[in-house]
């Protein structure tokens, strides 16, 4: 798995972090943050490896408040993988998030978890499943 972070100079509060797993591309997006988006910090792992057509796929999103002064309108935003079909997402540990699946602007969907406050040094982990479409090149 490669992971780039992309800073967006021109809003420097919005993130994206984007995850290549051979042919599917998942993308993180960190947006709406009052607190400096430095003080924030996103990973997103993957399980299985390899990646097999028509089966299972498990992101794992973590997030960490590394700041002293409370995050307020934070949302995570995963836009999944072309040919892949979202199965389930839940918020794993944190409290008082809000889910929801958005359309993707570029096909598809993603899936958003906001809160309107995130205190100094909270921890909140999200998990997508999607199951990757069996015309999937391996």
């Amino acid at each position: 798995m490669r992971m780039l972070i992309v800073p967006n100079p021109r809003r420097p509060r919005l993130c994206l972090v984007v995850v290549m797993l051979r042919a599917l591309t998942a993308s993180l997006v960190l947006a709406g943050v009052t607190a400096s988006a430095q003080d924030l910090s996103l990973t997103l792992s993957d399980s299985v490896d390899p990646v097999i057509a028509g089966n299972l796929l498990v992101y794992t999103i973590s997030l960490t408040h590394n700041g002293g002064v409370d995050a307020t309108n934070v949302a995570v935003t995963q836009f999944d993988p072309t040919n892949t079909t979202l199965v389930n997402f839940s918020v794993l540990t944190g409290a008082g998030w809000s889910t929801a699946v958005i359309p993707d602007p570029g096909g598809g969907f993603g899936v958003r978890f906001s809160k309107g406050t995130v205190t100094a040094a909270e921890t909140a982990s999200f998990s997508v499943t999607v199951q990757v479409g069996s015309a999937t090149p391996d």
